[in-house]
């Protein structure tokens, strides 16, 4: 598996290579489809492309800290079940 440095690079240079595509497509395009009517409908799409990717990371965070609360309750009822068997091991060693 790559290391996240270089899966930064990468990303980084699909995305610039997509930012240089959309400008030079973005200069060949007739002028009925840079009128304000597209414009809007591209900001609102944009819109809820950013809505919907906020709800997802917002999903995985969630996800991601029940899952971590979940593994700390059971640190902790294994902790308090050690401490418990070391009292056991100890009243019976002590009489």
């Amino acid at each position: 598996m790559p290391s996240p440095p270089i899966v930064g690079l990468f990303v980084f240079a699909v995305i610039l290579l997509g930012v240089f595509a959309g400008w030079a497509i973005g200069r060949r395009l007739p002028e009925d489809h840079l009128n304000t009517e597209t414009r809007s409908l591209v900001s609102l799409s944009m819109a809820v492309v950013g809505t919907l990717s906020a709800l997802v990371l917002g999903l995985l965070v969630s996800n991601a800290n029940t899952s971590f609360s979940e593994r700390n309750r059971e640190i902790t009822v294994l902790s308090a079940n050690i401490l418990r068997l070391e009292s056991y091991a100890r009243k019976l060693v002590t009489g």
